[in-house]
């Protein structure tokens, strides 16, 4: 092997690990040289996904003979598919033995995918995800596609994980209707450290939103994201009034009939005084000039919903985003996006105030 400056091999390998393919060259550096071997090892463990019961057996027997590497773990992604098999029928409830999950000692984000999920309960053991909630250092938790059957069983399963900061509900669903007035959810008194660490939350509109914005999330969150779909009125965002530490809100908006009249009355929903950041994203599938005037009007924000943003006297930024499925009339769409900044009232939002069109 041709000599190369050391700082000049861990660029290299640097450069290879942020690819999406990095793993076989990653693997081959390891074994090339010594100086390449543990920088090499840093990133190839840093990033964990498991699809296949074969990868949770040979990661599970890494880490069992290999208790450093565990160390070098920070992010695990286990994603349960009908095609690749990792489910009840091939595997028991515990795709890793306890020992080797206790043993990731520095893993900061986990993420479960149910990609099989139907309109039933979840192939997913949850009592194996519920494991990883002992760790201190994870902070991050992500559930995408999860079906439970009560909604007692996402508050009990969310319990477990006491440490974890930010929260990011994907698609997860609750068979059972969801009603604020009949449901008795879970109490915490078995539960001391309940949502104790909790500050970022993001859901969407596959849970209920009474159950999305309810207090059980504690009373710490700084940064809320949420999605809202046709069937909600401004009149089901009164569970916003329960974050009153906000300091970041983002909405996702899709199919609302008069977003002018939705924008101010959610509004009036946020008690939070130290909101400093909101933000908007506004779904839509083409650009006609309804289309157009309609976002104009919602956009030049209406005397009600500038009479409430006054009352935030940290607000830094409002940001409405269009975000368009498809890019043929784009040149329309940002033409639109500057024609409703022009057209904000208030002088002192002005500098506040962006539109901007998204077509990722």
């Amino acid at each position: 092997m041709t000599s190369r400056p050391l700082d000049i091999i861990l660029l290299i390998i640097d450069a290879v690990g942020t690819e999406e393919t990095s793993h076989a060259t990653l693997s081959a550096c390891a074994l090339t040289c010594r100086a390449m071997r543990r920088h090499s090892q840093v990133l190839l463990f840093n990033t964990v996904w498991l699809s296949t019961a074969k990868q949770c057996e040979l990661f599970a027997a890494t880490i069992h003979e290999k208790p450093e590497y565990g160390r070098l773990v920070e992010r695990i992604i286990m994603e349960w598919r009908i095609d690749c098999a990792l489910s009840r029928d091939e595997l028991d409830d515990h795709p890793l033995p306890p020992h080797v999950v206790a043993r990731l000692t520095s893993l900061k984000a986990a993420e479960f995918i149910d990609a099989a999920a139907e309109y039933s309960p979840t192939t997913v053991p949850l009592l194996f995800c519920q494991t990883f909630g002992s760790l201190a250092t994870m902070t991050e938790l992500m559930l995408q596609s999860i079906v439970f059957e009560e909604p007692g069983d996402m508050v009990q399963f969310l319990w477990s994980c006491p440490y974890v900061q930010s929260l990011n509900l994907a698609g997860c669903r609750i068979c059972a209707d969801y009603d604020p007035e009949t449901d008795v959810l879970p109490t915490d008194e078995r539960h001391p450290r309940l949502h104790q660490a909790l500050t970022s939350l993001t859901v969407d509109a596959s849970l209920p939103i009474a159950f999305a914005l309810s207090p059980m999330w504690g009373d710490m969150i700084v940064s809320l994201s949420m999605e809202v779909g046709v069937a909600h009125s401004s009149e089901h965002l009164a569970g916003l009034a329960h974050f009153t530490r906000l300091r970041s809100l983002t909405l996702r908006l899709s199919s609302i009939e008069d977003y002018s009249i939705f924008w101010e009355h959610m509004l009036c929903y946020v008690s939070a005084p130290s909101i400093q950041e909101v933000i908007v994203k506004l779904w839509l599938f083409y650009c006609e000039p309804k289309t157009t005037r309609l976002i104009t009007s919602a956009f030049t924000l209406g005397e009600g919903s500038t009479n409430v943003l006054t009352t935030w006297q940290r607000l830094e930024k409002v940001v409405w985003v269009l975000r368009y499925y498809a890019s043929e009339n784009l040149d329309k769409c940002e033409a639109a996006a500057r024609e409703v900044e022009e057209k904000v009232p208030a002088s002192w939002l002005r500098s506040r105030f962006t539109c901007k069109v998204d077509t990722t």
